[in-house]
């Protein structure tokens, strides 16, 4: 893969026709991408290819073996492993009269009532959950990929327009230096001129490295060299936060959980019944026949509050912490969708500011150069207005890329997947 510590030149390249210029060969997920469809890459796709990155992902496969177990255990016929039991008793070494008895068979623990229901319902929300959390790190993944893309793209405007403003001082200060040797501005005009280029030079160099870094950024998220080609999205039409959102579904799937689990520990409050088949092979004296027989045996075990009160109050304890969290993460999503559209609204309103002034200011600043170049006005006059109107058409550009940023991230607040 490409360094992202290139040169002045091609960062300045980049910043004017987009990253995907430098794209390259990538592997993503051991499949290469050649140059082509790297340039055509969606959101969508860079979101799954930066998914397929998150290392947390693989935990998820050691829980669908986790909930596969659950449930295989709850459907099987026994509630536990099975056992062998022997017993051999005789009377040689007391009264010795040939007493002999043989006993084998298998113990079985059965099922209480409930208990496999309870268990495969467990099971099967385990299966949820992780289907739910694997889509809540997606949309976690998806809302870092939609702020990197968009800090690439407000850095790209910064040093584009740190450039011009760069190049317009430079062309300023030439003319300056060429009335001075005309002898129709002091020396002191072309300091002046020059400090101001200087100026706006280490602007430039700041802005380059900002991009430097977001493009490092962007590149150790998702492990592409290349943007997607339309990162621009429609602000989704829903107005509220609902179950199916991505971190409240896990919520929901992880209280559905806890819930089972309670289900569970209720129906073992006591040991499994256990059941013995058996035989048993007997005499009683020495040289007699042995006597050969068939038997069940039933061990029911009884459940005492003091013992089965702590696995309860455990799972009690885990219920109330998955309620907890469920309504936290409820009002932390409605606290951030209030923020989204807020954002959204400020910003459509100051864009609209932003771009009266920027045409005001760029009025002034054409009405001044004409001044200047007349001998109607001085320098420190121009450098003042040509300083506000680069202001104002900074802040218009950085507004636009704004909006877009705003509505990225509404749409991740209320929980819509590029």
């Amino acid at each position: 893969m490409t360094s992202l510590h290139i040169l002045p030149a091609t960062i300045i390249m980049l910043a004017l026709t987009g990253f995907q210029a430098s794209a390259q060969a990538e592997e993503v997920s051991g499949t290469p991408l050649s140059s082509a469809q790297l340039s055509q890459l969606t959101l969508a796709e860079v979101v799954e290819m930066a998914y397929q990155r998150i290392p947390q992902r693989k935990v998820f496969d050691s829980m669908d073996v986790e909930s596969g177990a659950l449930a295989r255990q709850a459907r099987s016929l026994f509630a536990g492993n099975p056992a062998l039991s022997a017993h051999y008793q005789t009377d040689q070494g007391a009264s010795d009269n040939g007493l002999e008895e043989w006993e084998a068979g298998i113990e079985v623990p059965l099922w209480r009532f409930g208990q496999k229901t309870a268990r495969l319902s467990y099971a099967e929300a385990s299966s949820a959950m992780v289907t739910t959390a694997r889509k809540a790190l997606l949309h976690n993944v998806a809302g870092q990929v939609r702020e990197t893309i968009w800090d690439v793209h407000l850095a790209q405007i910064s040093l584009a327009q740190a450039k011009k403003e760069w190049q317009t001082t430079q062309a300023l200060e030439q003319d300056v230096k060429r009335r001075v040797q005309l002898g129709e501005s002091a020396k002191t005009d072309l300091m002046l001129a020059k400090d101001k280029t200087l100026s706006k030079q280490d602007i430039f160099l700041s802005a380059e490295a900002e991009l430097v870094h977001a493009l490092k950024r962007y590149q150790n998220l998702t492990g592409l060299q290349a943007l997607p080609t339309n990162p621009e999205e429609q602000q989704s039409a829903m107005s509220n936060i609902e179950n199916s959102h991505p971190v409240l579904a896990e919520r929901l799937a992880e209280l559905n959980q806890s819930q089972s689990n309670v289900r569970v520990a209720v129906r073992e409050k006591a040991d499994n019944p256990q059941l013995l088949v058996g035989t048993r092979q007997e005499r009683d004296v020495r040289g007699s026949d042995p006597v050969t027989s068939f038997g069940l045996s039933l061990r029911i075990p009884f459940g005492i509050s003091s013992q089965s009160a702590p696995k309860t109050a455990a799972a009690h304890v885990t219920l109330s912490k998955a309620q907890s969290q469920l309504e936290s993460t409820r009002r932390e999503l409605q606290a951030s969708l209030h923020e989204a559209e807020h954002e959204l609204e400020t910003t459509r309103k100051r864009l609209e500011l932003a771009t009266k002034q920027a045409r005001l200011a760029d009025e002034s600043l054409r009405l001044e150069k004409r001044a200047f170049s007349l001998g109607e006005s001085n320098l420190v006059n121009l450098l003042r207005i040509q300083s506000l109107a680069f202001n104002a058409e900074r802040n218009e550009q950085q507004l636009n890329v704004s909006i877009k940023r705003a509505t990225a991230r509404y749409n991740q607040v209320i929980g819509v997947l590029p």
